[in-house]
């Protein structure tokens, strides 16, 4: 037996004491980091078919959208007098031609730096022409109808890559192809109207200012009318200024928010607008990043195309004795397929930047962790329990541990649990 100690006993000090020590999570304390993932998710042969899907229906659609009477020359030509982020000419409109020759980094104009950002000029393009006040009835008439099919191509196509880019992300895991167009599908009047509520909102508040033009033809009194209500005027231009800030940097996180949480347009369009003028320094910041990264990897990738392509014809050359064979109808085929695959990656970095952003943009303002991610529930899962339940073994039921049944007297219950 072992004395008691008493208070004149020294304390017991121990030999050795160790301290753990929780490793630090960098990703926790700086989310933004994860923006550097987005290279490892925008390189999926899923979200690339998917992008050059979309891009050749995108240059289809618009092939067949410039047939139309109202595409004359002079509305064509306006279309290369606006700002964008891709070819200035909107007759280049085939996905292989979006791409620098091979042998030139990234192009040689000021706007190579911005091909990550190309996927905007499909909506970028026909929004500035309808609000150009010299715009003619068939301008605005073919804007409106280049806008309106990339909108219905990007709610099918860019819901599915954003669609698989958020069960990476906030899941680890991966979708099917065909399970992220069916979500894209059954989420299309999401996908496709969200954009078009601050657009209607825009007209809206152009109607009340062209009510106000008509006030202003009162002969003598009209100019003084419309003068003392001036301010309220200038109240609506700036609704209208703010709502299409909105749109222009918030149009991609609408498809991202609806992804992300399955829900419908209104949700989408108060998500992204509240996100971005919540937080808008950290929102320019990851925009900073994405773009950064994005001119990196594309770089990398349009690069790697290319020296693949030269290994080719450098290897062919040597037993054909010439170097002709880029001449070749079926060889420049397959080199168009190749081009358009390096587009495709930039279109697929794109939406997976404007996911990734969402995710941390929602983080920031609302405090979500990033697994909070909408996922269908298959109706079969739910018998699973009872399955496996089934399915013991005799073995694993006679291995369970025997409840001991309570006494009567102490529980007033005569019946077992069940």
């Amino acid at each position: 037996v072992v004395p008691a100690p008493t208070s004149s006993d020294p304390p017991t000090i121990p030999q050795s004491t160790s301290v753990a020590v929780d490793a630090v999570h960098f990703r926790q304390l700086c989310p933004w980091l994860r923006m550097f993932d987005l290279f490892r998710i925008a390189v999926d042969l899923q979200k690339l078919l998917l992008a050059v899907a979309a891009l050749l229906l995108l240059w289809g659609g618009n092939w067949c959208i410039l047939k139309l009477p109202f595409a004359t020359p002079q509305a064509i030509h306006l279309q290369s007098q606006v700002f964008t982020f891709g070819p200035t000419n909107p007759a280049q409109l085939s996905p292989a031609r979006q791409a620098a020759p091979f042998g030139e980094p990234l192009g040689t104009g000021w706007r190579s730096w911005t091909r990550v950002l190309s996927p905007l000029d499909t909506v970028v393009r026909p929004v500035q022409i309808l609000f150009r006040g010299e715009a003619s009835w068939s301008q605005l008439a073919l804007s409106w109808t280049q806008l309106l099919w990339a909108l219905a191509v990007w709610a099918v196509f860019a819901g599915a890559i954003t669609r698989i880019a958020a069960v990476q992300i906030g899941t680890d895991r991966n979708t099917g192809l065909m399970d992220a167009l069916k979500f894209s599908v059954r989420w299309f009047l999401s996908y496709f109207s969200t954009p078009l509520i601050p657009l209607s909102g825009i007209g809206l508040l152009w109607g009340l200012c062209l009510l106000a033009g008509l006030v202003g033809r009162i002969p003598t009194a009209g100019p003084w009318i419309v003068g003392a209500c001036w301010g309220i005027v200038l109240l609506l231009g700036f609704l209208m200024a703010l709502t299409l800030v909105g749109l222009a940097v918030g149009w991609p996180l609408m498809f991202a928010t609806i992804s992300v949480e399955g829900s419908d347009a209104p949700d989408g369009l108060t998500r992204a607008y509240g996100y971005v003028f919540a937080k808008p320094v950290y929102y320019v910041l990851l925009v900073a990043i994405a773009v950064l990264s994005g001119v990196v990897a594309t770089f990398l990738v349009f690069h790697l195309a290319g020296f693949a392509a030269y290994m080719a014809d450098w290897g062919v050359t040597w037993g054909m004795g010439s170097n002709k064979i880029l001449q070749n109808k079926l060889a420049a085929g397959w080199m168009s397929v190749l081009e358009t695959f390096v587009v495709a990656f930039a279109h697929s970095y794109f939406w997976s930047a404007a996911t990734m952003i969402y995710f941390l943009l929602r983080r920031s303002v609302d405090a979500n962790p990033f697994h909070e991610v909408y996922l269908e529930e298959d109706p079969s899962d739910e018998l699973l329990p009872w399955v496996e339940e089934d399915q013991q073994s005799p073995t694993e039921n006679s291995t369970l541990t025997s409840l001991t049944l309570p006494d009567k007297d102490a529980t007033g219950d005569a019946n077992p649990p069940s």
